[in-house]
Parts: C-alpha cells; structure tokens; sequence
C-alpha cells in the first residue's frame, strides 16, 4: 500500500507492507502481487517473510523496482515531468513540508 510517513521531519510518500503493516524502506526488499480476475487484486508486500504468507492467494508478482518502472512508463512520468518532479520534491525537502 501506498502511505505517507514523516521521514526527517518531512512527509514523503512510502510503501508499507500489507502484510506486517512496516514501511518497506529499501525497494529491492519488496515485490507487488496481483492476480488476474475481472477484478485485479494487488498488494505490496515485504520480499520473503511477509511474501511467503499470502503468496499462495496470488498468481503473479513484479520486484518493485520493475513495477516502478513500469509505472513510470506507462504513466508517461519521464524526461522533463520527471525532471520537474524530482526538482519539486528536493523542494520539499529542503522546506521540511
């Protein structure tokens, strides 16, 4: 799932666990399940511990990294929108919002 925590005394967007509800603070450690019904499930969960509990429930899955990816492109976040993103987040870092 998708929250947002206070991280340095900033409020940044981060994936928690569906599972054990923990942020997963490293992307590498976190994979999205899904499966393939008319209506898609989908959760976020952390990669072995959390992932080995529910992942008989779903078919399929993507490293978020790679799902990051996909989002990116599909979303058409690249070049100067990513740019811009990026600039607009260090902002809000600096500020402390």
């Amino acid at each position: 799932m998708l929250t947002v925590q206070k991280i340095n005394g900033v409020n940044a967007p981060m994936f928690e666990c569906d599972v054990c509800q923990k942020p997963i603070s490293d992307m590498k450690d976190g994979l999205l399940l899904f499966d393939r019904r008319e209506q898609p499930k989908t959760i976020t969960v952390h990669r072995h511990d959390c992932d080995r509990m529910v992942r008989k429930n779903f078919q399929f899955y993507f490293e978020l990294p790679t799902a990051m990816v996909f989002l990116e492109h599909n979303s058409k976040f690249t070049g100067a929108a990513r740019a811009e993103a990026e600039q607009k987040a260090t902002l809000m870092e600096s500020l402390a919002i």
